[in-house]
């Protein structure tokens, strides 16, 4: 499965929870279908941060992104929470921190003040969302301690935050494995424009029905 696959299950299972999400908060399988997209974000972080030959301008795009899309997010979604490309951003950054770091050790300390960060700016997904990716990064070759890091994440974030929906997440972890390093079309604008224009349409849907 290449990377355009892995992106093109993201979006549509993160269209099907914004809709549950919006529409019909009452219909738990939509919001379950929909805890496979953040998974699958998270992991193209890694993919996206080894393969980038300019991670500078990797970094300006996720930030682009995160600016224009906050004013819709907070309409759309939540207006006391920064997007999920500002915990993309939080993600990439930890994981350079840890790559470029000479000590892991520091790399590690360094990241754990990343976490906070994420948890203190209330970013979409927290602290968790940051682990995730990182986790992503420095597992990437171990499938069993790939797996295993993410289940402990996500038991402990399920029962803190009493998400327990979110171990659904896990199930992502299937396409995720079959990832075979291919990049597929070469369609990266679409999908960084695809989340705020989906939540725009969302939200003057939304609108109208009122």
């Amino acid at each position: 499965m290449n990377s355009f696959a892995l992106k093109l299950i993201a979006c549509i299972t993160m269209l099907i929870d914004h809709v549950g999400y919006i529409f019909f908060p009452k219909l738990w399988i939509l919001r379950t279908i929909g805890r496979l997209a953040f998974p699958i974000f998270a992991w193209q972080i890694s993919v996206g941060y080894t393969n980038s030959s300019n991670k500078v301008n990797y970094f300006k795009r996720l930030l682009l992104f995160a600016l224009i899309t906050q004013p819709i997010y907070m309409y759309a979604l939540n207006p006391a929470q920064l997007n999920i490309f500002f915990t993309l951003i939080l993600g990439l950054i930890s994981i350079w921190v840890y790559d470029k770091a000479d000590n892991k050790y520091v790399g590690v300390f360094v990241n754990s003040i990343i976490f906070l960060i994420a948890h203190q700016l209330n970013v979409s997904y927290g602290a968790y969302g940051v682990i995730i990716i990182f986790l992503f990064y420095i597992f990437r070759n171990n499938i069993v301690l790939l797996f295993l890091g993410q289940l402990i994440v996500v038991l402990v974030y399920a029962f803190d935050s009493t998400a327990f929906i979110q171990i659904f997440s896990l199930v992502a972890l299937m396409p995720i494995i079959l990832y075979n390093g291919q990049r597929g079309p070469k369609l990266k604008y679409i999908f960084y424009a695809f989340y705020p224009i989906h939540l725009l349409g969302l939200y003057l849907l939304n609108i109208c029905l009122k």
